[in-house]
């Protein structure tokens, strides 16, 4: 018996790392809150899940491995199942 997080945050570029955390996660600890946490400045996958849908959105951040444009494909879908709720985080945030 290990210990389940209340909540586990996962950084959300292009939907990867965020996808496989959050299946492994649903797996071993299905009590565990997943929450995506997107760049405020490259919101493109936030608007994309909340939306169930691809979309584009400008990205004007600091976070390099966050500066998605455009999801890829299949992305939203995975993103959906694997995450409770997304958070947007200013540059500025990130940077304290």
């Amino acid at each position: 018996a290990g210990i389940e997080p209340e909540v586990l945050l996962v950084q959300v570029g292009d939907g990867a790392l965020a996808g496989g955390v959050g299946a492994w996660i649903r797996e071993r600890s299905p009590r565990t809150r997943i929450v995506g946490v997107v760049a405020a400045r490259a919101p493109s996958l936030a608007r994309s899940i909340e939306a169930d849908r691809d979309l584009d959105a400008p990205v004007e951040t600091i976070a390099e491995g966050m500066a998605v444009s455009h999801p890829v494909p299949g992305a939203v879908a995975r993103l959906r199942q694997a995450l409770d709720e997304v958070v947007l985080v200013s540059d500025e945030g990130m940077l304290r």
